[in-house]
């Protein structure tokens, strides 16, 4: 299943962005997380639910759905029925504490699990203020999966009502006991989160912590603030406007934020990105960006920072097919005149100009041949073990 297999509930929201300006900021946080290169990879903005991120998981896929509410009040604390609106504890009520439960932010939360069912890795309640003592024992219970909690054991009498026609569009009557404890695991409330707190403009200096955490890239003051800006109105963007053909393409298109847009963003080289990801670079922002700050203000245009890329993948293939047939002691001995080479040729803000690596590069070659350490390496591969050495940070 996709995240655009099934219509949502509701798109009212995409046609009125002005009134989620919290949901937006978290959305771009997450949205930063792709930068990781691990399983985040796409972020669904203001469908299915406020936000809803995408994660690799082996060869396909699970969701996490978000909903973000804030309060002006920063001393406030969401209540039992703030969040689960519950009329009344007892049997006699239980069909209108089905209904309201389903129309509450917590049920409007668990709908996706019964939906995506294992699809659903989690589903969020995000906010930026704290919860009353109520709340926070009924979270604890189901996070330890005792489900004693006298609010727990509310949600589970009336769990099969509340999600009816979701259960039965599954193909079955109703959910076991063991299936709705499963959906209830699967909820989380991120109380007091820092970005989303009222009269607090900072959101451009987390984006800026958390583009250096995932890829390296350092950034001024005035860099920071506009890829903020930048961030925020590319959210803004793919959170408005009703999409009126659902399908994977049409969403991914009008909602989706994926590693492009983010690239682009950040002005790094997407096809030098690329050629890194597809040689198995664990680390491919991190080292693009890396290569693209050592090379672009040394005058490097994209097609040169490309070219440097497919060096350094070169290095790296070489490498991990000769490693085990050079010694330890030549490896040592090659990679140290590599990185006196580097060392050289840097600026002295560590800068790289390319029309300075021709003569060194020529140097290197014949003093590795002299000391019989070239073995079947040629120009292009050196270069790429220059970028190497400075992405591990060895040079």
């Amino acid at each position: 299943m996709s995240i655009s297999s099934n219509a949502p509930r509701e798109q009212n929201g995409r046609d009125s962005f002005a009134r989620y300006r919290a949901q937006v900021k978290s959305a771009a946080i997450e949205s930063l997380k792709i930068l990781e290169g691990q399983d985040i990879d796409k972020v669904y903005c203001d469908f299915q639910d406020d936000f809803v991120v995408r994660k690799i998981n082996g060869e396909s896929h699970v969701f996490l759905f978000y909903q973000v509410k804030t309060k002006n009040k920063q001393n406030y604390n969401w209540t039992v029925n703030d969040l689960f609106k519950f009329i009344k504890r007892g049997s006699k009520e239980l069909e209108e504490n089905a209904e309201a439960f389903k129309d509450s932010f917590i049920g409007k939360l668990l709908v996706h699990t019964v939906i995506f069912d294992e699809e659903c890795s989690s589903v969020i309640f995000q906010t930026n203020v704290n919860t009353e003592n109520d709340v926070e024992e009924i979270l604890e219970d189901i996070s330890k999966l005792k489900f004693e909690d006298k609010y727990v054991k509310i949600i589970l009498d009336c769990f099969n009502i509340a999600f009816k026609r979701e259960i039965e569009a599954k193909g079955k009557e109703k959910f076991s006991i063991e299936e709705i404890k499963s959906s209830l695991s699967k909820l989380r409330v991120h109380c007091d989160v820092h970005y989303l707190k009222n009269g607090i403009d900072n959101f451009d200096s987390i984006a800026k912590e958390y583009i250096y955490k995932y890829s390296e890239v350092e950034l001024s003051y005035h860099d920071a603030k506009e890829i903020a800006i930048k961030l925020l109105e590319l959210i803004s963007e793919k959170s408005s406007g009703v999409i009126k053909t659902i399908n994977e393409n049409e969403v991914n298109e009008k909602a989706g934020v994926g590693i492009e847009e983010l690239l682009k963003i950040l002005s790094i080289s997407l096809d030098a990105y690329q050629i890194l990801k597809e040689s198995n670079d664990e680390n491919s922002i991190k080292s693009v960006s890396i290569i693209q700050r050592s090379l672009s203000r040394g005058g490097a245009s994209n097609e040169q920072i490309k070219f440097c890329s497919q060096c350094k993948t070169k290095w790296d293939i070489w490498l991990r097919n000769n490693r085990h047939i050079i010694t330890d002691f030549e490896y040592i001995c090659l990679t140290e005149k590599i990185s006196d080479v580097v060392y050289n040729i840097r600026g002295g803000n560590g800068n790289i100009k390319l029309s300075n690596l021709k003569v060194e590069l020529e140097k290197l070659t014949s003093e590795l041949r002299s000391e019989n350490l070239l073995f079947d390496l040629d120009t292009e591969t050196l270069m790429g073990s220059f970028f190497s050495l400075i992405i591990k940070g060895v040079a």
